[in-house]
């Protein structure tokens, strides 16, 4: 309770009131002293001096408080300040004469002089004396003698940093504490840069900046790669870690006066005074929007379909923007529902996504190719709707007003971590074109959403059923091969992957945009659940388990490197966030949805078309 006390306004204002109580008690005693030419006050004027003290305490504290005297912190005193205590010890002459002239209270004119100028000097000088001792305090916790050291960590162990470290040398940066460098280079780990060690690579940049508890992160690596660069811009944001660059790695980021470049955003609400646009349907539309709405791009697809369901169960209104490559399967028993509205369109496409985005509230931006098999089929095409169209999206809903965008990524963009287990704040390090894809898009949101507020949800593998169902998925092709072929094959086998439900998933979108927006705005969050942490042979031994009869064929020859471990604490602390599916229900409802004389005939997938594909990869 002290501090909060201590700091309170409350407090303030009562200590200015005692301050000011004081002063003016101390000129009224000196007041009659002086006058009776004693320090002794006699007995018979003990009455009036009470009198006189309690009037004039009262009257400075009233007038005080309306001519807004205790507004000011008194260490930023000025001349306003001055003048008003002169205003006050004026007012308060004027009525202590009139209450003498009318006898109502009879003080020898001298000592109400006195009162005055006393009463003026006190309470100036203490305002001054405030001011003169706050900055004389700043002043000395200012000077080298009182500068705290700033744990330092450079990024570069080249001539970059070889130059910056001798100017470190001759004390220039003498508030700087260098715990040590980072390097990519193998040659360089280990070694010394004028005497600093070189503490590893640069994807160690947590591990140090936890160990060290790191303030500032130089840059001093002008060859970087810009994902890396990024990444430690990102890392920085997030951890809420200050950086600085080299004056040439600088030159890259920002413009040539030294300002930050940022191209100018307008919004809808910049026109609504434009005729043109009063005469129109967008005022309504736009500015009077239904908290309860949402847009979800990609809405008929795998997670989408689900998702759909749990805003309509919630009364939200729904539009659902999807150009419906893999059918309409996923919608048809809701496509008439009365707060459904869907719309058949590219994300890619500025009308379609204007179009959508126009009267919501929210944003969930799920439709992308999803996975590495269907992204490599065409690199151009899986550019453009994975990160182009993020960039149409991101403008689209700064534009119309919106007030939250939820983007789906994926913590494949970890890649290799080895034992690792990894958080939000992790480094990345994507090794296929859809994970690298979901970074450019994540930094894209954070470097450019200006009005919209983005949130960034990493989903662990998803598995399970779905209206949509997908068969380009590790647990569901696994699954679907066990029950065709009567035979499992893994290849590798030991790589970790997190799972999540698509049910699951879901839900973490639905939470993601109905929490209050302060708490989860500007955050990444990795979806699934520590629990749903498992190597591929742990899955097949499960799949097996639950069909029976299923043989497993190993293949030491590992394709995908990918291979990570992941932590979902923070989403659980504060989504209160704890998936209800494990991976054996997940089989268990797959195998009892899978109709295989029926639906694996008609898979709407194209890339995976029919039961012929599941056998030629087994």
């Amino acid at each position: 309770m002290y501090p909060e006390l201590i700091h309170s306004r409350i407090f303030r204002l009562l200590l200015k009131i005692i301050f000011d109580a004081v002063a003016i008690l101390i000129a009224v005693i000196v007041s009659y002293s002086i006058h009776y030419n004693t320090f002794i006050i006699n007995y018979n004027n003990t009455p009036q001096l009470s009198t006189t003290i309690i009037f004039l305490i009262i009257s400075t504290i009233i007038f005080g408080t309306i001519f807004g005297l205790y507004r000011q912190l008194w260490h930023y005193t000025s001349l306003n300040e001055v003048m008003l205590v002169i205003a006050v010890a004026i007012i308060n002459t004027v009525i202590l004469l009139s209450l003498t002239l009318t006898k109502n209270l009879i003080v020898p004119i001298g000592i109400i002089i006195n009162c005055t100028i006393f009463s003026m000097f006190l309470l100036i000088g203490i305002r001054a004396a405030r001011r003169v001792q706050f900055r004389s305090f700043d002043r000395f916790l200012s000077s080298n003698a009182y500068v705290q050291k700033i744990t330092t960590i450079v990024i570069g162990a080249g001539n970059a940093a070889n130059r910056l470290l001798q100017g470190a040398d001759g004390r220039k940066f003498n508030n700087w504490e260098i715990v040590g460098l980072l390097d990519d280079s193998p040659t360089k780990q280990g070694g010394t840069l004028r005497g600093f060690k070189i503490l590893g690579p640069t994807t160690a940049l947590e591990k140090y900046v936890r160990l060290y508890t790191v303030e500032l992160i130089i840059i001093a690596m002008p060859s970087a790669k810009p994902e890396i660069i990024s990444n430690i811009l990102r890392f920085s944001e997030i951890n809420n870690v200050n950086i600085k660059f080299l004056p040439n790695v600088n030159d890259q980021l920002f413009s040539k006066n030294g300002n930050e470049i940022s191209a100018g955003r307008i919004s809808i609400a910049d026109l609504k005074d434009a005729e043109e646009i009063r005469k129109s349907f967008l005022p309504d539309l736009i500015f009077n929007k239904n908290p309860y709405s949402v847009l979800i791009t990609g809405g008929a697809g795998y997670i989408g379909s689900h998702l759909t369901r749990m805003y309509l169960e919630e009364g939200f209104a729904v539009t659902i923007l999807d150009n419906f490559t893999y059918g309409s399967k996923g919608i048809d028993d809701i496509k008439n529902h009365k707060n459904l509205n869907v719309i058949n369109g590219d994300i890619a496409n500025i009308r379609d996504v204007t179009s959508a985005v126009k009267g919501v509230n929210n944003v969930v931006a799920l439709a992308a190719i999803v996975g590495d098999p269907a992204c490599s089929l065409d690199a151009e095409e899986t550019l453009n709707l994975n990160y182009e169209s993020t960039k149409l999206l991101v403008e689209a809903c700064d534009f119309y007003g919106i007030e939250r965008l939820i983007f789906a990524s994926s913590c494949s963009v970890y890649g290799d971590s080895g034992d690792r287990i990894l958080n939000e704040l992790s480094p990345v390090n994507p090794l296929s074109l859809y994970s690298r894809t979901r970074v450019f898009s994540e930094d894209y949101l954070f470097n450019n959403c200006r009005n919209v507020i983005p949130v960034i949800l990493r989903l662990a593998t998803v598995f399970g059923y779905s209206q949509r169902l997908r068969y380009d998925l590790v647990i569901n092709t696994l699954t679907a091969h066990g029950l065709i072929n009567g035979k499992i094959t893994i290849t590798g086998g030991s790589q970790w992957r997190p799972f999540i439900h698509c049910i699951d998933a879901a839900r973490a979108f639905y939470l993601a945009s109905t929490i209050e927006k302060n708490v989860v705005g500007k955050q990444i969050f990795n979806v699934g659940s520590d629990n749903l942490n498992f190597t591929i042979n742990q899955i097949a031994d499960i799949i097996a388990e639950v069909i029976g009869d299923v043989v497993i064929e190993k293949n030491d020859h590992l394709i995908d490197k990918r291979n990570y471990r992941v932590s979902f604490n923070k989403i659980k602390e504060i989504f209160n966030y704890n998936p209800k599916y494990d991976i054996k229900n997940g089989v268990i409802e797959l195998i009892r949805n899978m109709q295989l004389d029926k639906n694996l005939q008609d898979i709407s997938n194209p890339i995976f078309s029919n039961v012929e594909y599941l056998k030629s990869i087994s």
